[in-house]
């Protein structure tokens, strides 16, 4: 279920929402920065609004690691050039998943 609202009295505050799902009871956002690490494509993510011990990291929907639930992940990605990525992050061996977020690197 997707979440949308919020009271506008400034344009900024009524900009607000999140997606629910019922199996964590609360949204799972995911959040994600590229930048060059010695010249390597390296993305940072952070999530928020799950409750499992561990978390599965899929890149362009290929699993790339399953890691603790400490709410953040840097994926070093081997990559030196242009190049887009997808990630989502889902409670281990569960469909309960965050958004979609991308990250591109011009060069």
């Amino acid at each position: 279920m997707i979440v949308w609202g919020g009271y506008v009295q400034y344009p900024e505050s009524g900009n607000s929402g999140g997606r629910y799902c019922a199996e964590t009871g609360g949204p799972f956002t995911l959040t994600a920065a590229g930048r060059k690490v010695q010249g390597q494509n390296t993305v940072r993510l952070t999530w928020s609004g799950t409750t499992s011990a561990n978390i599965d990291v899929y890149r362009n929907n290929t699993l790339v690691v399953t890691t603790a639930n400490d709410g953040s992940y840097t994926d070093s990605t081997g990559d030196t050039g242009r190049a887009r990525y997808t990630y989502k992050v889902c409670e281990a061996g569960t469909n309960s998943c965050s958004n979609d977020a991308t990250v591109t690197f011009r060069r």
